[in-house]
């Protein structure tokens, strides 16, 4: 009898290989969904701080510019894609100093929006040479320029402004968790510097006939 028993014990004191091999196979597919799951949730998480990083930069983005085209009196179209904001006559001496202009542009690659001023620079520009180019030129080439990111990842930016030059329009495209999708952002000016200016030459009227 008791051989017998020592038989059945033998007969089941493990696994068949068959047995292993499916629980083997089991623990496989086990290991691999969560391993799918989990990429998927990082995938996921990845993918959610990307359009909110993005979204909160567009929402900074838009503010920022709709408040500096409102608030400025004069807009000018430069060359290449961008333009220029002159903010006001801080100083009353009826000219348009470094310091009372903002240029908005883009990066050398066209892919970052950007605002380009100049702090405390006294030195004053005439309305021509903001729309040919020479009188950023000659800013940057005396003072520290500043340049300040509005949107760091963007595509095909396009900047422009009405005949009247008080509207202001900005486009672009943002990818967002492989997803291109395109945005505006739109202001106009609701001050004028038509006064500052001289009917005879659209110059500001502190450029006297020696300047």
């Amino acid at each position: 009898m008791t051989s017998t028993n020592d038989k059945i014990c033998k007969n089941r004191a493990g696994f068949t290989y068959v047995e292993l091999l499916v629980a083997l196979m089991v623990c496989s597919v086990v290991f691999t969904a969560v391993a799918s799951l989990s990429y998927a949730l990082n995938s996921a998480s990845n993918s959610t701080e990307q359009i909110g990083t993005h979204q909160m930069a567009l929402r900074c983005a838009t503010v920022r510019v709709s408040d500096l085209v409102k608030h400025s009196v004069m807009a000018f179209d430069t060359p290449g894609n961008g333009i220029a904001l002159w903010t006001g006559d801080d100083n009353n001496d009826g000219l348009i100093n470094g310091s009372e202009l903002v240029y908005i542009g883009t990066d050398a690659g066209g892919q970052s929006l950007l605002l380009l001023d100049f702090p405390g620079q006294s030195q004053s520009v005439t309305r021509g040479e903001i729309e040919s180019g020479t009188g950023k030129t000659d800013l940057v080439s005396v003072t520290d320029e500043r340049y300040i990111t509005l949107l760091p990842e963007c595509d095909n930016v396009q900047i422009t402004l009405d005949a009247a030059g008080t509207f202001v329009n900005i486009l672009f495209d943002l990818t967002e968790a492989k997803v291109t999708s395109s945005y505006q952002i739109s202001a106009v000016l609701r001050c004028s510097a038509d006064n500052l200016l001289d009917p005879a030459t659209g110059e500001p009227h502190g450029l006297g006939d020696d300047d």
